[in-house]
């Protein structure tokens, strides 16, 4: 009888899996030089907002539970970012298993500007972060999210794919630019690792403020940042996979699932090396 059941599948290998089939249909659909689709597992801790509030199923497990976004776990939130102390321990961690050539020696640092709604800009900041060159504009959706509670290892982690449509910025006129009004901004030091061909392991100190009170207004091609003080910080790891490049390997190959469920295995396998206590 054993003979006749199917393999066992990792039911953790499974959701990485149908998140990257999915992402790979939304790539193959929308991806244009205008349209990026990206794949991420991002680190942090799924807790409950209100310490007394019971979740229809236990939450206090010892084995990874995956949790989707309905309303049933809308008391709960994902936190994202890990403590101070497993940042610089993974930051040692990948320096001395990743290539030397592969690990950057500085950070790059970008500045997010997030209005009330999806829309964004990115500028690159000189070294001291005092002054920054637009490089982008674009508005974010997030197409499929699934949070996963793992309670024996030092972090949860949470899958996403989303979409980002980019803005033509750079033909803003001055009125267009003054009806953009900044809500929350994020200044990230990063550095970007890279694990094979297909996989990116991101780590990121982020500080975020809501007061641009000190900021010209309207903002422009070219932005001055005086020295804020940000009251948000966080360390942030990341993991993201090359949709692009996995999309060219399933061309190549004619084997979207073995191709896919390889993928998805190596993910989990890195997001538990950087997730071991």
């Amino acid at each position: 009888m054993l003979q006749r059941i199917p393999p066992y599948r990792d039911p953790l290998v499974q959701l990485l899996a149908d998140a990257l089939i999915r992402g790979l249909e939304i790539y193959r659909k929308s991806a244009t030089s205008d349209v990026l689709v990206e794949f991420e597992c991002r680190l942090g801790t799924y807790s409950a907002s209100r310490h007394n509030f019971t979740h229809p199923f236990a939450t206090n497990t010892q084995t990874p539970a995956v949790l989707d976004t309905a309303a049933s776990a809308a008391p709960f939130h994902f936190f994202s970012g890990v403590s101070q102390a497993t940042f610089h321990a993974l930051h040692e961690k990948v320096k001395k298993t990743a290539p030397a050539a592969c690990v950057p020696s500085r950070s790059t640092a970008t500045l997010f500007v997030h209005t009330a709604g999806t829309q964004r800009l990115e500028y690159a900041m000189n070294a001291s972060c005092s002054e920054g060159q637009l490089l982008s504009g674009s508005e974010k959706e997030r197409l499929f999210v699934h949070d996963v509670r793992c309670p024996a290892w030092a972090a949860d982690f949470r899958v996403c794919v989303s979409r980002e449509t980019r803005i033509p910025v750079k033909t803003w006129d001055l009125s267009t630019w003054q009806l953009f009004t900044p809500k929350v901004s994020r200044l990230r030091q990063r550095k970007s690792v890279r694990v094979g061909a297909l996989l990116t392991v991101d780590l990121a100190v982020v500080r975020s403020f809501t007061d641009h009170s000190r900021i010209a207004r309207p903002l422009g091609q070219q932005l001055q940042l005086p020295l804020i003080s940000a009251p948000y910080l966080s360390h942030d790891v990341e993991l993201e996979v090359n949709l692009e490049a996995l999309h060219r390997e399933v061309r190549r190959t004619r084997l979207v699932e073995s191709t896919v469920w390889h993928t998805a295995q190596d993910v989990l396998k890195l997001i538990q090396f950087l997730t071991v206590k």
